[in-house]
Parts: structure tokens; sequence; C-alpha cells
């Protein structure tokens, strides 16, 4: 899934808990019971030669009862594009003359480039006097300290924190970290999905801080995170057999067997090409039951007969 759209999903159904965990003072002042999303906010006249979407635009009303209307705009790129001001002063501009309502802009930054949650200046000067001064906020993931996210009780922290900086040496205990926050969150199995989905997305890591993970989560420790693994990885199972019987085709079956692996083995090339040298949903199932019932790629590799 792309950037966009994993956030996007992210954000709408936990948008009182972002703004929460990184604008409390914002979400004080917000009757979350009144929140509406607007839809199809496309905007044609911005002249970049092709039109654009704003991510996410959300109305709620405030506890005095003035409605607002929050813009956030999700940056998923590698850093901060040139100019990228005057697009979020435009969307800003529209926005508050197509529905007369005050607006609150945010920018949400995965890569580093920043201080952290700060105030941004967009501003146009004329004859060194200055006509525009437009202020939005600005969240950078990867420039917030991890560990304290993490142990949030706000449940998008250990989601979120999976993006931000932490020392290498910790990052397998982060990820499994994150994951056991998540997993005692009370919430049901596809919101925990959800925030783990980001984790495991964002969170990668090397062969060798997998196997250190993957010893991590056989631990009384993180039993919790085992068995909301296991359930993730059954209902993968289970919808990657009705996907192929929906479609009558193997790739949307050898999508789930590559996410199975992956969660119980870690990136392995030698278990993707055995994946897909299946010529069958049959063989791929039996393939993802083997996946299940094996504790590595070896084992999994290794012929039946051994």
């Amino acid at each position: 899934m792309e950037h966009d759209q994993l956030f996007k999903d992210l954000l709408v159904t936990f948008l009182p808990e972002f703004t929460d965990l990184f604008y409390p003072e914002v979400a004080a002042c917000l009757n979350w019971s009144t929140l509406t999303f607007l839809t199809n906010e496309m905007f044609t006249d911005i002249p970049e030669g092709q039109r654009r979407t704003a991510d996410l635009v959300a109305r709620v009303n405030s506890w005095e009862g003035s409605p607002e209307l929050l813009l956030l705009h999700l940056e998923v790129e590698s850093g901060r594009r040139v100019g990228f001001g005057l697009r979020m002063f435009q969307y800003y501009t529209q926005l508050r003359w197509r529905h007369g309502l005050p607006v609150l802009p945010i920018a949400l930054f995965l890569a580093p480039g920043g201080d952290g949650i700060e105030v941004a200046n967009y501003e146009e000067r004329l004859f060194d006097e200055v006509i525009v001064s437009f202020r939005y906020r600005t969240v950078s993931l990867a420039d917030l300290p991890g560990e304290p996210f993490r142990a949030r009780p706000n449940p998008l922290g250990p989601a979120l924190a999976a993006l931000m900086r932490v020392p290498k040496e910790t990052r397998p205990r982060h990820r499994a970290e994150c994951l056991a926050q998540i997993s005692r969150q009370p919430l049901d199995d596809a919101r925990k999905w959800l925030l783990g989905n980001i984790v495991e997305s964002y969170l990668t890591l090397s062969d060798t801080e997998f196997q250190v993970y993957q010893k991590l989560v056989t631990t009384s420790e993180f039993a919790e995170v085992r068995a909301m693994i296991s359930v993730w990885e059954q209902q993968a199972h289970e919808q990657g057999k009705l996907e192929g019987k929906l479609e009558g085709k193997l790739e949307g079956k050898l999508d789930t067997a590559r996410k199975v692996a992956e969660h119980r083995f870690g990136p392995s090339a030698e278990v993707r090409e055995r994946l897909e040298a299946a010529t069958s949903e049959s063989e791929l199932d039996a393939l993802i039951d083997r996946i299940l019932r094996m504790e590595t790629a070896e084992e999994f590799l290794r012929p039946s007969s051994q």
C-alpha cells in the first residue's frame, strides 16, 4: 500500500488520537462527536500541471459551538520539496473560501528534516514589505524521540514511534515494545492490525536485527505480541483463501503468502522464490499452512521428507 493511502486510512480512524498526541491543547477544544470527513476536496486551479486532492479534510465543532475545519496534509516524500509552504497556503485559501470556516493546516512529514513539532511560516514580500505571512503546523516523525511516544497511553503513540528516532542497537526491542503496547490497547483486532501494520511497514529490520527480534517475541515478556501476530497471520491466510475463491487468481493469494512469511521469518529471498514458484492455489494454500507450522525460514525451506 502506498504511503498516502496507508496514512489516510490510519488518520481517518485515529484523527482524535493524532491531534491529542501532538496538539493536546487543540484536541481539548474540539467536540469529536461532531467529526465528519469532507471527501473529494479536489483543486484544479493550483498551477502544478495536474489536479490535486487535499489528503484529509475534516470538519468538527469546538466545545464553544463554533465549527472548525481541519486541513491535514501528509507529506510522504524523502524531504520537503521546494514550494511546499506555497502549496499549503494555496490549500488554505481555497478551503477557507469554499467553506467560510477557520482552517487549521497541519503537515505530517515521515522523513527527517526538521525539529519535530514546529510551526512553519510562509511569507510573500513585495518591495521588502511582508504582504502575506501564513503559519502552519508541522510534525516530523523521524526527528522525534521514539521511546517517550511509545510509552504514551494514546494508542497512536506506539504505532508512530516506529518511525521515530531510537538508538540503532535498540531497534529490535523497540519494534517488539511498540507491538506490545498496541496489543494492550482496548481496541478491536482491525484497529490493532492497522496500527501494527504501520510498525511492520516502517520499522524494517536487517536479517541480524530480525533474528534478535524473533528471539524476543518468543519470550514470556512478549507473549501478547506473538499471540497478536498469530491472529493476524491466520486472518491473512483466511483472507487469501477468500480472495482466491472470488478472483480465481494466484496473485492475491501469493501476496498474502509473502506477508505471512515475512511476519514469521523476516525478509528472505529464498522463501519468496519458493512461494513464487507455486503454480496453483492449492499449492500456495499448502505452503501457507507450512509457514504457519514452521518456526524458521530454514525449516520451511527444508524438504518435507527431512
